[in-house]
């Protein structure tokens, strides 16, 4: 009788738990919704024609289409440089060209039309990657996903929680209420700030291995990144 007791009370307390965290996660994905809204659906739909965009022939079996299997698909090894998120753009630029140079068909006169098509290929490869590695949010997300740890949209609200969530809506209010050139200006300014505090962050977590808080800034990251994109559209919108 007191076994039979004590798993009830077994039961009831896992069940309560279960309970607090199933709520828990719907009050968390209720307010990630609210804060995204149509802006973010937005962002996600041209994110994810991006990377699906950068996936390669060895990717598409069995596996999303926003996963790297191996560091051998990796944007990296397509350029030929070291995987890091610290990147110097101006170096990253001369190894495109560079590429681009070697791979351009007026140096390869007189290859069979097999030979030109993976010329293309590959020049399309590395044009891919410099775009992809050019941008900040998506060259973390790339890094994460070529170390076997992606990061999967749907979690992006629990990753940053509630106090950043609420910090995006009102951000984005400030945005939507601006109506000048100037506050927008402002507010992009602002932004750029965050961006580039959360980068310093970012590569410091990378470099010590700390992929758990990666993982958070690059879910901060890629929030930033789209607070930047509906500014600078309603920059357009007022002029």
């Amino acid at each position: 009788m007191l076994n039979k007791s004590i798993m009830a009370s077994c039961t009831r307390s896992t069940l309560s738990s279960a309970v607090h965290h199933d709520i828990r996660k719907s009050a968390v994905n209720s307010l990630e919704a609210l804060v995204r809204g149509t802006f973010v659906a937005r962002c996600l739909s041209s994110s994810a024609q991006s990377t699906a965009a950068a996936t390669t022939a060895d990717d598409e079996t069995n596996k999303p289409q926003t996963q790297h299997s191996s560091s051998s698909s990796s944007h990296f090894a397509t350029l030929g440089i070291q995987p890091s998120f610290a990147i110097n753009r101006d170096d990253l630029k001369s190894t495109y060209k560079t590429l681009m140079n070697e791979l351009h068909p007026d140096r390869h006169m007189g290859k069979t039309d097999a030979e030109m098509e993976a010329l293309h290929d590959s020049a399309s490869a590395v044009t891919r990657a410099f775009e992809e590695l050019s941008k900040p949010h998506l060259r973390a997300m790339h890094l994460l996903d070529i170390s076997g740890l992606p990061l999967d949209e749907n979690d992006s609200g629990e990753l940053v929680g509630n106090e950043f969530l609420m910090t995006i809506m009102m951000v984005r209010e400030n945005v939507e209420d601006a109506n000048s050139d100037e506050k927008l200006q402002q507010l992009l300014k602002e932004n750029d700030d965050r961006v580039q505090q959360c980068c310093v962050e970012l590569d410091a977590a990378f470099e010590a291995g700390d992929y758990a808080t990666a993982k958070k800034l690059s879910a901060q990251l890629q929030y930033w990144s789209r607070v930047e994109e509906t500014i600078k559209e309603n920059v357009d919108s007022v002029h």
